[in-house]
């Protein structure tokens, strides 16, 4: 009873009992003790991890109608440590546009079984003043030694999605 499970896309999809109880309630997850203000992520998805050592990850972003030039930063919590890791997301081309899709590729690693949560951070510094930022899809790609495995998706974020300065996005909690 600790998980349901559901084949999608080949790999199972584990969420946690409690997780389907509040959603078939349509109690607030804030109210779960999750961070979030949507009562519920609709379209995400959590995938199992890798049992292999986690050498990368690759994360797809999706800006809404807001875009912005600020510092937004992908950070991942270690059972084994506290504190968060964060890696900028950044690339040569000019990433967060109104409705545009990036990709990047981040440089963190996390050993079999180690990965706790990720989330969005946002660090303002726009040099062109606009911080706000409209994320409306996230995907997480786990990256091992010989594979690539989809940890998380999230591809249509309706709400608690505009991320200002010092503001973080915090994906549906999975059971990893």
């Amino acid at each position: 009873m600790g998980t349901h499970d559901r084949e999608s896309t080949g790999r199972k999809m584990r969420i946690p009992w409690w997780m389907l109880a509040v959603c078939a309630s349509g109690l607030s997850l804030l109210s779960a003790g999750c961070e979030s203000t949507c009562t519920t992520h609709r379209s995400a998805a959590c995938y199992d991890t890798p049992v292999e050592p986690i050498t990368s990850f690759r994360v797809v972003t999706v800006t809404g109608d807001d875009g912005t030039d600020g510092d937004i930063l992908f950070c991942i919590e270690l059972k084994s440590r506290g504190g968060d890791i964060c890696r900028s997301l950044d690339t040569a081309v000019d990433d967060f546009r109104q409705n545009q899709t990036d990709i990047f590729d981040v440089g963190l690693t996390a050993d079999a079984g180690d990965l706790d949560s990720f989330f969005l951070e946002n660090q303002g510094g726009a040099t062109f003043g606009n911080n706000e930022w409209k994320i409306v899809g996230l995907t997480v790609e786990a990256q091992t030694a010989t594979d690539s495995f989809v940890i998380y998706d999230e591809p249509g974020i309706t709400c608690g999605n505009v991320i200002d300065t010092g503001q973080t996005y915090r994906p549906m909690r999975c059971a990893w």
